[in-house]
């Protein structure tokens, strides 16, 4: 949807847009752990998973969920003489469902399994840190000014 209006040398103008549909989402943890010397028994070496990255979460999980992209556009512009304008705009966008990096540490830690502190030893107790999809909102605003030369 778009209106404008023209007020002898000022002029305004209003965009909105939505979309509606899927948002594709991609959570990928990785990471290893390296050790030097032998302090405290552990052997030195690289082995996979870390603090938050464990053998309980590693990998790459995906998933679809509803989004909906609305964005807002405000214009006003005064023409200073034949073709010259200037303006000064504001733009918002916003999108209902995203996963962001932060989000997606669990925090909450079980080192029983971790091989890069105990090698061969099974896992005792929850599966922590585990997988996580938290989703949040996403939301993006900028303004602008310029100068246009119609002829």
């Amino acid at each position: 949807m778009k209106a404008e209006k023209q007020f002898g040398q000022f002029d305004g103008s209003v965009v909105a847009k939505v979309a509606l549909g899927d948002n594709y989402q991609t959570v990928s943890i990785n990471g290893n752990s390296v050790t030097s010397g032998t302090g405290f028994g552990i052997t030195p070496g690289t082995t996979p998973g870390g603090i938050f990255t464990q053998a309980t979460n590693i990998g790459q999980q995906t998933r679809n969920q509803f989004a909906v992209l609305p964005e807002a556009q405000l214009q006003l512009g005064y023409t200073i003489s034949s073709g010259i304008r200037l303006f000064v705009g504001y733009d918002v966008i916003y999108l209902s469902n995203v996963v962001r990096p932060g989000d997606q540490i669990d925090t909450t830690l079980n080192f029983t399994g971790n091989p890069a502190l105990s090698p061969g030893a099974a896992l005792t107790g929850a599966a922590r840190p585990e997988p996580l999809f938290k989703s949040s909102s996403f939301w993006a605003q900028g303004v602008k000014f310029g100068a246009s030369y119609q002829f």
